[in-house]
């Protein structure tokens, strides 16, 4: 009954990008769910040790907020790959690359991909060129036009 009345006390509310996404794997991926349990089974087959009621009950909680953070991480890596597509590449053939270092390149669209996906407000584009203009090491090779 005290396990009874703890799920009662406590909410855990999970976001409709996490449902989605749940539903997504079941659809689309249900085989490498199944491998995955298959691995986890096989990791528990080794172990006695039984958790109680309680127990289970956190872990369920933790199982569903790392997943809830697997999904947040998921979304922003996706809306970062588009800002990058649509927005900083078409920029980066603009750049002269016999100018610049290609570290310097790699390392402006990095952190113009970041701020922008942190504040979407700002000017990727404009963004990029600064941090280019920051990195930027002329040699003696280097031609004034």
């Amino acid at each position: 009954m005290d396990f009874q009345k703890q799920i009662e006390d406590s909410s855990f509310s999970i976001s409709a990008e996490l449902l989605m996404l749940m539903a997504h794997i079941v659809d689309e991926h249900p085989h490498d769910l199944q491998e995955l349990v298959h691995k986890a089974q096989q990791t528990l087959a080794t172990k006695q040790d039984v958790p109680n009621d309680p127990d289970i009950h956190e872990n369920i909680i933790d199982f569903l907020s790392l997943m809830e953070a697997f999904a947040q991480q998921a979304y922003h890596d996706v809306e970062a790959d588009t800002l990058l597509t649509r927005q900083i590449l078409p920029a980066v053939d603009h750049i002269d690359q016999n100018t610049f270092e290609s570290d310097a390149v790699s390392a402006s669209i990095e952190h113009a991909t970041n701020q922008k996906v942190k504040n979407p407000k700002i000017n990727a584009q404009e963004l990029l060129y600064k941090e280019l203009l920051k990195r930027y090491k002329p040699s003696k090779k280097t031609s004034v036009h």
